[in-house]
């Protein structure tokens, strides 16, 4: 497997599926800019922690298992599973930059699991659609390859749904 964060620090085992996390999103249409090592390692981070996923790609959860995650508690996710030490006071940066690709192709479902949630409230939470996480759960198996050519079929056309203002 790529690589991805060649200057990371992380430990092999957070690095691996920080990699993995980032092998799938570009594998089903999220851009990934090698010139923004720290942006991508984010939004994988803010993709593990919404699938609640540290080391087994098996176990993952989304709207169905009514998990979901504030702003905030993705920050703490973080910092306990995937050695940062990010301020909780940074909770604002995971809409705007950290999930913020995800959220524009509905990887990612604003106030999923209580819809009529105020958008400004802080415990809103964000979730991953069943979709998603039907296929992110083949990850590494013999399913993975043919999910993913069925998956891709839905998001061939993914970069028109991304606006200029998103890319980085």
């Amino acid at each position: 497997m790529k690589d991805y964060l060649p200057k990371s620090k992380k430990s092999i085992g957070v690095k691996k599926i920080i990699n993995e996390a980032i092998d799938i999103l570009e594998s089903i249409g999220i851009p990934i800019n090698p010139k923004a090592p720290k942006s991508t390692e984010n939004t994988a981070m803010s993709f593990l922690a919404l699938l609640d996923v540290t080391d087994d790609w098996t176990k993952a959860k989304c709207i169905t298992d009514n998990y979901g995650l504030s702003s905030k508690e993705v920050i703490a996710y973080f910092n306990k599973n995937f050695e940062e030490s990010i301020s909780a006071g940074s909770y604002d940066d995971v809409p705007r930059a950290y999930i913020k690709f995800l959220l524009v192709v509905n990887f990612v479902i604003r106030s999923g699991i209580n819809p009529n949630e105020n958008w400004n409230s802080p415990t809103r939470k964000y979730v991953i659609p069943e979709f998603l996480k039907d296929l992110v759960v083949l990850y590494g198996t013999e399913k993975w390859d043919k999910a993913l050519v069925d998956f891709t079929g839905y998001t061939a056309d993914i970069d028109h749904l991304i606006p200029a203002e998103c890319d980085q």
